[in-house]
């Protein structure tokens, strides 16, 4: 008799709706127009806060989208804060970020041609809006600016401002 009321609360437990606390997404605008292969991992806080892992393969700058042969890693940590009060984890957000880059990074287009490995860091922040699709799925607009701390490292005639754009499609789980 003392064990019946203990299994009877376990039930109600498991009637509750599971709350998700992760998505995964990926970057159509950046695969498709720049070959970039952008994946993220987002884990929520709580309503209004999360912290998100952005990786990028074959990284590049937008004004090299056209080179092959520039293959660099990144990896890009935010912090996100949703100023939405009606839906959890969704609408307007603003993320301060940083970002390391390393690989091989050619330069030049005729003999010779010069490879070098940059460390690259960089740190700034984005704006975005995200669409959350029957609890499931995700749809979000970002654009991020950042400036990048080592700008001799990285040969670039666009200065030591980094910029990047996205359309975002993923996962709540």
């Amino acid at each position: 008799m003392m064990v019946l009321p203990l299994s009877l609360f376990a039930q109600e437990d498991s009637l509750k709706p599971k709350v998700k606390k992760n998505e995964i997404m990926v970057n159509a605008f950046e695969l498709i127009v720049g070959g970039i292969i952008p994946i993220s991992y987002e884990h929520f806080i709580n309503n209004y806060q999360s912290i998100v892992v952005k990786t990028f393969f074959l990284d590049k700058p937008y004004h090299e989208l056209r080179s092959a042969r520039n293959n660099p890693f990144s990896v890009q940590i935010e912090f996100l804060y949703y100023t939405s009060e009606k839906k959890r984890n969704a609408g307007f957000f603003v993320a301060p970020f940083l970002k390391v880059t390393a690989g091989k990074y050619y330069v030049g287009y005729f003999n010779p041609i010069r490879k070098f490995r940059p460390k690259i860091a960089s740190a700034g922040f984005g704006v975005g809006y995200k669409f959350l699709i029957k609890e499931k799925f995700l749809l979000s607009i970002t654009t991020d600016i950042g400036r990048i701390a080592n700008a001799y490292a990285y040969n670039s005639s666009y200065g030591s401002i980094s910029l990047r754009a996205g359309i975002n499609m993923g996962l709540r789980f």
